[in-house]
């Protein structure tokens, strides 16, 4: 259900029409291909530079609020020697990879699950014995390094990978996200150099530095502009919700729609919508309200799993709303260059036009250093909001992305009293550092509620969401093709309302243990949570869900059956698994005992066959080897820039950031200065406007 419209437009806008001109977005087309690297040239030179990816093949297969994948990777040489061929790409950061099989022509070659120091040796024996080999490696949770081994002359080698998630359901939507690429990253820090001299942990483009020590591992090399990368991607959906399907909306590529019955349909990517270059993200729009609580539970026969879905009821009209102080919070870095940081700026825009009376605000721009507004929250008065709008409008892109100084100039001192704190943080979270921003954000939090908005085609979803549940709030993201009022009237529409808190429950009685979230977190309209868990017995009760919206307590009470065993396959062990490890990662980043939770990670990952940083997929070929003569010809796929990312002002970015209109630090524009000063010159003296944070 979409939300009613909440802002009036602000009346200053009518003052500057010439600012509300939009930036002209131009899809990218199909380019050239040009590779330049003439190590990598057939001997042929009339033949082609060598692509080794060919394509990707996605099959999807969505159960209720299930999605079972199946990801297909093709290598191909076309050199007289043997290739290593290694991939950098994305997966939902919240799957759980549970199994790899390497194909070479009719043989399938399982990959088995082996702790990553372990796994890694075994691909490099195989590699210098000239066996075929493959290799699955976590960098983040969304992103991973498939390594290919020993590809003979004119042989091709296919990998597949297969993971198994929970889909977010969100206003009445199943949404189902496949990333297509790694966006290019910020890498903050001092370049290490290890005694040896080598500076790369990997081969990507970037050095390891002593924040990202990995850098070089998420920096993959990019596709210059005009270039094509040299493989499509082929996406196919089956989808049986259980329910009447509404509607299927793709936010950002063309489809192919098959309806079967009312609860099922086939979703095919349109052929000439192939390009790799950004997210694909499909909603599932269902009839009906949803329950407001239910239960999905299997056992194997060993052990029992199940996942509780928690929804709010509405809140009475009389639980009031604090005032509140939100804190804009706009990435104005190089890689949201154009219209990124345009969408984002509309964003601020509608959320400032949206303020009460006895609301306060500030805005707060960070590129390599952050800039405020002014240099404490003002009131919402009309004349604020108009120079906070002029102020946002001024804002330029470029730079670098030291994130950790919005972070905390949002978050280092205490709310004012009698206020909840919102940030609302807008971001295409390009970075290398996700941890120490996730960690920074739990210790610096407080009372405050974070809300992520992702900006752009193909975001860091995985920073964001975890930025948002260490926040207490929620992550949503807005694409290109987005209008990003939309974003910010569903934000608000939450915020209208209380959000169902202090989240308790009585299991009646019924075994069930290692929850996961431990802690329940808040619970806002529209967005329900999962907590998952397991139990060593069946059974059935009446559980008591309880907790408060604002001052006012709240109970709901449902039956639940744990069932008992069942020889039919479920992917919820892999699932609570999963859940598990994300909850070990989060102790972890807020200061838990670091040994502790990667050894209890590495034995889950193991236990369950799941992809981990700590743990990897390796497959080794023992037919035959090729009796090559020595290593086999690296090669790297080359990844493109997501879509609507700008190269000149991402991987080229300038050293220093050039003025990005924050007032004491650079030009804002004539018009939106006479505009500001007109009508609230006073107010700016008295409040010092326009502070820069140095970075710290």
């Amino acid at each position: 259900m979409m939300p009613a419209r909440l802002f009036a437009t602000c009346a200053a806008l009518a003052l500057c029409p010439a600012l509300l001109a939009e930036t002209q977005w131009v899809p990218v087309t199909e380019g050239r291909l040009e590779i330049q690297n003439t190590d990598l040239q057939s001997p042929d030179a009339e033949a082609p530079a060598i692509v080794p990816l060919r394509r990707t093949g996605v099959q999807i297969q969505v159960r209720g609020l299930v999605a079972e994948a199946t990801v297909t990777q093709r290598f191909e040489n076309v050199l007289d020697r043997a290739i290593e061929a290694e991939y950098v790409f994305p997966l939902p950061h919240d799957a759980a990879v549970n199994a790899t099989e390497m194909r070479v022509g009719e043989r399938v070659i399982r990959g088995h699950i082996a702790k990553r120091d372990e796994a890694r040796r075994a691909y490099e024996d195989a590699k210098a014995q000239a066996k075929r080999t493959s290799l699955l490696e976590q960098e983040r949770p969304n992103i991973f390094t498939q390594s290919v081994a020993n590809i003979g002359p004119g042989e091709a080698i296919e990998v597949v990978i297969r993971y198994v998630q929970t889909l977010p359901y969100v206003d009445g939507c199943y949404e189902l996200v496949f990333p297509m690429v790694v966006g290019p990253r910020y890498i903050p820090g001092e370049p290490l150099i290890e005694e040896s001299g080598q500076s790369h942990a990997g081969r990507g483009r970037l050095q390891d530095t002593d924040q990202v020590p990995d850098a070089s591992r998420i920096t993959p090399p990019v596709l210059a502009p005009g270039q094509r990368c040299g493989f499509d991607i082929d996406i196919h959906v089956n989808i049986d919700v259980g329910v009447p399907i509404v509607e299927l909306r793709s936010r950002a590529h063309s489809i192919d729609v098959r309806r079967v019955g009312e609860s099922q349909a086939s979703v095919t990517l349109a052929s000439d919508d192939r390009i790799p270059n950004e997210d694909f993200v499909l909603e599932i729009d269902v009839a009906g309200d949803q329950p407001q609580v239910g239960v999905v539970a299997h056992h194997d026969g060993e052990q029992g799993y199940f996942v509780l879905i928690l929804q709010p009821a509405e809140a009475s009209e009389s639980v009031q709303i604090r005032p509140r102080e939100l804190l804009c919070v706009l990435d104005c870095s190089g890689s949201m260059d154009g219209r990124p940081v345009e969408l984002a700026k509309r964003a601020a825009e509608r959320l400032l036009t949206g303020l009460r009376p006895n609301d306060q605000f500030n805005v707060i721009s960070f590129s390599v250093e952050a800039c405020l507004f002014a240099s404490e929250p003002v009131p919402a008065t009309s004349a604020n909001v108009a120079a906070g709008i002029a102020h946002v409008r001024s804002l330029q892109a470029g730079g670098g992305t030291e994130m950790i100084t919005g972070v905390r100039a949002a978050l280092s001192h205490p709310p004012p009293d009698g206020y909840l704190r919102i940030v609302a943080f807008f971001t295409d979270g390009y970075i290398g550092n996700d941890a120490a921003i996730i960690g920074a954000v739990q210790r610096l939090l407080g009372s405050a509620r974070l809300f992520a908005f992702g900006v752009g085609s193909s975001v860091n979803r995985y920073l964001l969401d975890r930025m948002a549940e260490v926040g207490r709030g929620t992550a949503q993201h807005i694409l290109l093709n987005d209008p990003p009022e939309d974003a910010v009237d569903r934000f608000a529409e939450r915020m209208s309302k209380p959000n169902l808190t202090d989240i308790g429950i009585d299991w009646a009685g019924l075994e069930v243990r290692d929850l996961t979230p431990s802690a329940i977190p808040d619970v806002f309209a529209g967005v329900p949570v999962y907590v998952y868990g397991r139990y060593d017995e069946p059974g059935d009760a009446t559980i008591e869900i309880v907790g408060r919206v604002g001052t006012e307590p709240r109970a709901a009470r449902i039956h639940v059956v744990l069932p008992g065993p069942d020889d039919e396959h479920s992917p919820l062990p892999s699932i609570w698994a999963r859940q598990r490890i994300k909850q070990l990662e989060l102790v972890k980043l807020g200061g838990g005992c670091a040994a502790a939770a990667e050894e209890q990670i590495t034995e889950l990952a193991l236990k369950y066959s799941l992809m981990s940083a700590y743990t990897s997929f390796v497959a080794v070929d023992e037919s035959p080897s090729l009796h090559a003569d020595g290593a086999p010809q690296y090669v790297a796929v080359s990844v493109p820039m997501p879509e609507g990312v700008k190269y000149e002002t991402t991987i080229n970015q300038a050293a220093h950031c050039r003025p990005r209109g924050c007032l004491g630090g650079g030009p804002i524009g004539p018009l939106g200065a006479a505009i500001v000063g007109v009508l609230a010159i006073v107010e700016w003296r008295r409040r010092k406007v326009g502070r820069c944070v140095p970075k710290r």
